[in-house]
């Protein structure tokens, strides 16, 4: 229990970062931002046959932002052993409903290329394994998402494009985030005022 909670309050903490090529392209207008590859692998993002990504992971094009994130839980059979027990309950541990066994948060995927291991207890090492997962039609689990379908097969080009799309959500981490350095001194206590008003 202690460890699910810690591992979801580090991913409820995570750092949005923005200015990526992908933002400089689709929601900035700059067509010279994404390489080809990049621009094929957002189709394919995009295409619920090839990527299906979007289903889950969504981009607000239309008004002109993009948190990547329904902000949902799903199923995607993580954690669910061949014959269909799972060794991860997910928000079934919090909630106690059975369709929430085995259902995890959606993460946004800024910065995905910087952020190995990849799922919710990090089993998955590269971004190809994360590809090699939800080519298939993930792990048997009776609630598995129906949006979870399995993909018209990408071949080694698209799955290489998909990457590159990633790689394009690295972007420029805000100033000034998260905890104080060591180095900034710590804040005092203001001085008491003497009796005529005046600071010592």
């Amino acid at each position: 229990m202690k460890g699910f909670q810690t591992r979801n309050t580090s991913l409820e903490r995570t750092e949005f970062v923005g200015n990526s090529p992908f933002d400089r392209y689709l929601l900035g207008g700059d067509q010279t931002a994404m390489s080809e590859e990049a621009i094929r692998g957002l189709e394919l993002y995009r295409d619920p046959e090839k990527g299906n990504c979007e289903v889950c992971h969504t981009i607000n094009e239309e008004k002109g932002y993009a948190l990547f994130s329904d902000d949902k839980f799903h199923i995607l059979g993580v954690g669910a052993e061949i014959d269909g027990t799972l060794s991860d309950i997910g928000r079934f541990e919090i909630s106690q409903a059975e369709e929430d066994q085995g259902a995890f948060k959606t993460p946004h995927p800024r910065n995905i290329a910087d952020s190995a291991p990849y799922m919710h207890d990090g089993h998955l090492k590269t971004l190809k394994e994360v590809l090699d997962f939800y080519n298939g039609p993930g792990n048997s689990n009776d609630f598995r998402d129906e949006k979870i379908k399995e993909l018209d097969h990408p071949t080694a080009q698209e799955r290489a494009d998909l990457i590159v799309f990633m790689e394009a959500l690295t972007g420029e981490h805000p100033a000034k985030v998260g905890s104080p350095s060591e180095d900034e001194p710590e804040a005092t206590e203001p001085a008491e005022a003497s009796a005529d008003g005046s600071s010592p």
